[in-house]
């Protein structure tokens, strides 16, 4: 396949050991854009680009490269390529951003760059976390489920909501935005609170003890989600705590479902709950 055409995205969140083949035309890599101001004022494309660089330089730690035959399809293949990053992103449970892109030959190390997808977060300067090789191999195994999945609105809802949750400073209001992703992957309208912790428990634990713990565990942030929600007092630590939690079942939930291929639907949402 002819590549002439190459497109990157530089991005936070993930240190990544070595170059790692995603796909045919699709390559992920360590890199970084930390040096001097003579060095930013040469790659930024215009001055809001170096102002953003000056902030983020040196929290860059990989670079995502589509090559393409076209312009048209490097256009197209790049701005897909942010879902790769969104399910990277669950896989690792870590928030992944990527703020500045460029175009041009990999080799050109002063190739411009210019703004992409910039999101102001605080957790744009936290500490990356380290891809380990069992996160490389969710990838590769559900890739293609996760791609398909991407035609249900439900599932877009969720898995946006846990790539981005992170952005949201109130403990509550994080709170009420992953039980509504969680509330669309398992599609019940009544009933939320049995109906959710019992379906959770039945979907991810095997034994009978696992299950009565995880409906527990539900059944409790599924309370402080409804008093986040309805205006109840909670202090934001602690309204935090129980969103990291209930991201972490968001997170398992999606995987589960990715593995399956598809969402429940509403009969086999009601033989889950029923058991039968």
């Amino acid at each position: 396949m002819k590549t002439d055409v190459q497109r990157f995205m530089f991005g936070t969140g993930m240190i990544i050991d070595g170059e790692v083949n995603l796909r045919p035309g699709a390559v992920i890599r360590p890199a970084s854009l930390a040096g001097d101001a003579v060095y930013l004022q040469k790659r930024a494309a215009d001055q809001r680009v170096l102002g953003m660089l000056y902030a983020l330089h040196e929290s860059i730690t990989f670079e995502f490269q589509i090559s393409a035959s076209s312009d048209q399809a490097a256009a197209i293949d790049i701005w897909n390529a942010q879902w790769d990053l969104i399910f990277l992103s669950i896989i690792a449970r870590h928030p992944v951003y990527w703020p500045f892109g460029s175009v041009g030959d990999c080799s050109d190390n002063d190739k411009s760059i210019f703004l992409n997808n910039l999101v102001f977060s605080r957790w744009a300067y936290h500490p990356a976390k380290k891809m380990q090789q069992n996160h490389w191999q969710t990838y590769a195994e559900l890739i293609v489920n996760f791609k398909n999945l991407l035609n249900d609105q439900r599932f877009i809802h969720a898995t946006s909501v846990a790539a981005t949750h992170y952005n949201i400073m109130n403990g509550s209001v994080r709170m009420a935005a992953i039980w509504s992703a969680i509330e669309a992957l398992l599609g019940f309208d009544h009933e939320l609170s049995f109906r959710i912790s019992s379906a959770v428990a039945v979907l991810l634990e095997k034994d009978a003890e696992n299950r009565k713990r995880r409906f527990r565990q539900i059944k409790k942030l599924y309370n402080i989600r409804s008093r986040s929600v309805h205006g109840g007092k909670i202090e934001n630590e602690k309204a935090n705590a129980a969103a990291d939690q209930s991201h972490q079942v968001l997170c398992e939930l999606l995987i589960d479902f990715i593995r399956r291929g598809r969402l429940l639907n509403p009969e086999e949402a009601e033989v889950l709950l029923l058991g039968t």
